[in-house]
C-alpha cells in the first residue's frame, strides 16, 4: 500500500496551506495512495474547504509546539495516537511523511522513524525568524535535512534566509517548491457578489486576519481615504473577521468616505468578484490569483509587511522582495494604482501557473531523487525543555477550552496577531 500522511496547519479555515494540502491530497487519492492529514488544531466543527472535512479527526493541538517541550509521557500519547489512527503498516508498504513548518518537521521525523518512513519537509512558511518561530533553535536539523535532499522552501530565496547566520546556501541546493493548488478562484454564484454596488472605488483584501501586514493595509487604507475625501470608497475584505471588527472599526472609522464590506470565507472566490473591484492587497497565493484575474494587485511582503509594488508590473514575486525593489507604504500604493495608474503605461510580465498536478509530479520527482537510506535525527528532535507556562495554558484549553476560547477572542479584538 502507498500511504502519504500530511503534518500540516489548522484545516478548519481556508488559506494557501489548506488549499495545497486539499489540492495534494485529492491528486494523491486520485493516483492510488491512501492519504491521513494531522494539523495543530481541535478535531471540531467542520472545515471551510469541505473536502477537509474527512480529515478532522487528525486534529490534535499538542503539534503546535515542539516535541522537546512536552513531557515525554505526552509526547508518546501523541505518537501513538498518530500511528493507531493511521492503521496498520507493512515494511513493504511505500510512506511518506510530509511536514511543513518547523514544529511540524520535528514531529514528523519522530513519526517517520516510528514507521521506517520516508520524510519530507516541504516549508510552507515565508518568514523564518520572529516570535513563534523555532528554525533558529534547530537548524543542525535542518542541516541534516538538507543534506539529504529532504528540505525544501516554497521560494528560491526562502533557504537562505532559513540557514542565515548559519550556513551559506548554493543556487543549485536551494530547493523549492511551488505549493500549488486546484485554484481558488472559480465560475460560480455567488448573492454576497452579487449585490456589491460600485463606489468610486473598490479596494480589495483578501488573506486571513491574523497576518502581521493587516495593520499596516488598514492604515494605509485609512490615510488614502483620508487623502480623497470627496470620493466614495468601499473596502471590500475576503475572509473572516468576525472576531476583529471591533478592531477594524478602530481603525477604519476615521475617513467618513470609507465604507467596509466584509465578504467572509469565500470557498471558491466567485471570479465576478474581480469584475466588480479596482484594485487588490494581498501576498502569496492571494496576490497570484488576483493578477491572474486581471486586476491591479499590490503585494504584501512577507518579510517586513511593507508594499512591495504592483504585482506584474513593478514586482515580479508575490512573497518576498528583491534587491530591486522600492518598498513603499499602502497609501502611497493606492496612489500609483487608482490615481496616477502607473500599471497603464508599464508591460505586464507575469507567467500563469501551468496545472496543479504538473507540479505535485514535481514534488514526486524531488522525493524519488533525495537519499533513500532510512535515517533520522530524532535526538534533536527531542532536545528542549519542558515549558511549563504553555503546559498550563494546554491543559486549560483541553478541560477549559470555553475559557481559552473567551481569552483568544478578547486578545483578537486588542489587536493582538499571531502569524503561521
Amino acid at each position: 500500500m502507498k500511504r502519504y500522511i500530511f503534518l500540516t496547519a489548522n484545516i478548519h479555515p481556508i488559506g494557501g496551506m489548506q488549499n495545497y494540502v486539499a489540492g495534494k491530497a485529492a491528486y494523491l487519492e486520485k493516483n492510488g495512495w491512501k492519504v491521513t492529514v494531522f494539523f495543530w488544531g481541535d478535531n471540531k466543527g467542520t472545515c471551510a474547504m469541505t473536502s477537509m472535512n474527512k480529515y478532522l479527526s487528525g486534529g490534535m493541538t499538542e503539534l503546535g509546539m515542539p516535541p522537546g517541550e512536552w513531557p515525554r509521557r505526552i509526547r508518546e500519547q501523541v505518537l501513538n495516537r498518530m500511528v493507531r489512527l493511521i492503521g496498520a503498516t507493512d515494511l513493504a508498504d511505500e510512506i511518506i511523511v510530509e511536514s511543513q513548518d518547523d514544529v511540524l518537521a520535528l514531529w514528523g521525523e519522530l513519526l517517520a522513524a516510528r514507521l521506517q518512513a520516508k520524510h519530507m519537509c516541504f516549508i510552507c512558511n515565508e518568514t523564518f525568524r520572529g516570535p513563534k518561530k523555532h528554525y533558529d533553535q534547530y537548524l543542525d536539523f535542518f542541516n541534516f535535512k538538507h543534506k539529504r535532499r529532504e528540505l525544501t522552501c516554497i521560494h528560491k530565496e526562502s533557504m537562505g534566509k532559513l540557514f542565515a547566520g548559519y550556513k551559506g546556501v548554493e543556487d543549485k541546493e536551494a530547493y523549492y517548491f511551488e505549493a500549488a493548488n486546484e485554484g481558488p478562484v472559480q465560475n460560480v454564484d455567488n448573492e454576497k457578489i452579487d449585490a456589491i454596488e460600485k463606489a468610486d472605488w473598490n479596494i480589495c483584501c483578501i488573506g486571513r486576519s491574523d497576518k502581521t501586514c493587516v495593520d499596516p493595509i488598514m492604515d494605509g487604507i485609512a490615510g488614502f481615504a483620508l487623502s480623497y475625501p470627496q470620493k466614495k470608497i468601499q473596502l471590500l475584505i475576503v475572509g473572516n473577521v468576525d472576531d476583529r471588527m471591533e478592531w477594524l472599526h478602530q481603525k477604519l472609522d476615521k475617513a467618513s468616505n470609507l465604507v467596509l464590506t466584509c465578504l467572509g470565507d469565500l470557498v471558491p472566490i466567485p471570479r465576478t468578484l474581480f469584475s466588480k473591484i479596482d484594485v487588490v492587497i494581498g501576498s502569496s497565493g492571494c496576490a497570484e490569483c488576483s493578477v491572474v484575474e486581471g486586476v491591479p494587485t499590490i503585494v504584501s511582503d512577507a518579510e517586513n509587511s511593507l508594499a512591495n509594488g504592483i504585482l506584474g508590473y513593478t514586482v515580479f514575486s508575490a512573497i518576498f522582495k528583491n534587491s530591486q525593489t522600492v518598498q513603499l507604504t499602502y497609501e502611497l500604493a493606492l496612489k500609483q494604482v487608482l490615481i496616477d495608474k502607473i500599471q497603464d503605461s508599464l508591460p505586464f510580465q507575469w507567467e500563469a501557473n501551468k496545472p496543479a498536478s504538473y507540479y505535485y509530479d514535481q514534488h514526486m520527482q524531488f522525493t524519488a531523487e533525495s537519499e533513500q537510506s532510512r535515517q533520522y535525527d530524532t535526538d534533536v528532535c527531542r532536545q528542549a525543555h519542558v515549558d511549563m507556562g504553555k503546559l498550563i495554558k494546554y491543559y486549560v484549553r483541553k478541560y477549559l477550552p470555553h475559557m481559552m476560547s473567551y481569552y483568544d477572542s478578547a486578545k483578537k479584538k486588542k489587536g493582538g496577531k499571531k502569524e503561521v
